[in-house]
């Protein structure tokens, strides 16, 4: 009886530090805001990013479960940044620039909670309160989805009379778009720069870097392409990348863009193109913003 009693002791002690070891998974996960989609992502949301400008006052973003179970997801405004590499980051509170250009309290939508059952849907509408006063500028926030986790009762890694102490704590999935509100701006310039070919120290496959630079008071938003033109002048796409932006207020971005070299193609005796395009789902043809050239020898 004494051994069973240790028994169980043990395996209490095992379980009460799996489950502080989830919940401190799950604060690190709150705390580590990146919203970069997710290839298995259960969530789809379509658009990406909501452009309120010119006349426009209203808009919505479809939410789809593509995943296996119901689930519940919180509808919320927050205020973020971008670093120099292309991250968004969620800014605390506590650190919100007091003269910022949040567009927030421009933007009212509902519903601020949905339940989706597995393939169901729901719109989200966007609606914009534009004061006539406002500044002339851009205001960007962005909506967020977040799920709210299902406690789920443990069942397999402590006895039966313990059952009821312990929980498998759920980490939240989180998903942001930009909500971008343009009030008298004009359209940003870009330009390439710096651009270098490398190649990955672990797979040893070609990469271009280099820099997106931005001026002017909007953000952007686009595509690179990059092309290899060999010696008689023949193109043939090596690389692309889309959804590249670069938000205000930042004056550039870094990029990194993998290169895919077809059989018979090399890095020499040519030069790489590569093209800043505007990009839109629904455009037939895209504009080319910037474009530079580095010559391979």
């Amino acid at each position: 009886m004494q051994r069973l009693h240790s028994l169980m002791y043990q395996l209490a002690v095992i379980a009460s530090l799996l489950v502080a070891l989830m919940l401190n998974t799950e604060t690190c996960s709150a705390q580590a805001q990146n919203f970069r989609t997710q290839k298995a992502n259960p969530l789809i949301v379509n658009p990406k990013r909501v452009v309120f400008e010119g006349q426009q006052r209203n808009d919505m973003v479809v939410l789809i479960n593509n995943g296996t179970d119901t689930a519940t997801y919180q509808v919320s405004m927050i205020q973020s940044e971008m670093d120099t590499n292309g991250a968004t980051v969620q800014i605390d509170s506590a650190h919100l620039d007091p003269h910022g250009m949040y567009a927030d309290k421009l933007i009212r939508f509902f519903p601020k909670k949905v339940t989706l059952g597995p393939g169901q849907s729901q719109t989200i509408r966007l609606q914009l309160l534009k004061p006539s006063d406002l500044p002339i500028g851009e205001y960007r926030s962005h909506l967020l989805f977040r799920s709210i986790p299902r406690p789920k009762e443990i069942s397999r890694i402590v006895p039966d009379s313990l059952k009821a102490m312990y929980f498998n704590i759920s980490t939240s999935m989180a998903v942001a778009i930009p909500i971008i509100v343009r009030n008298g701006t004009k359209p940003a310039v870009a330009s390439l720069g710096e651009l270098k070919v490398h190649y990955d120290s672990a797979t040893k496959a070609p990469m271009l870097g280099g820099k997106l630079f931005r001026s002017g008071n909007q953000s952007l938003y686009g595509m690179i392409i990059a092309k290899f033109v060999n010696k008689k002048g023949e193109e043939t796409i090596i690389g692309v990348i889309k959804g590249v932006a670069v938000l205000m207020p930042n004056a550039h971005r870094n990029i990194s863009l993998p290169l895919l070299l077809p059989d018979g193609v090399s890095l020499s005796n040519g030069k790489l193109v590569v093209e800043y395009q505007t990009y839109s789902p629904e455009a037939t043809k895209e504009s080319v913003l910037a474009s530079a050239e580095l010559s391979l020898n």
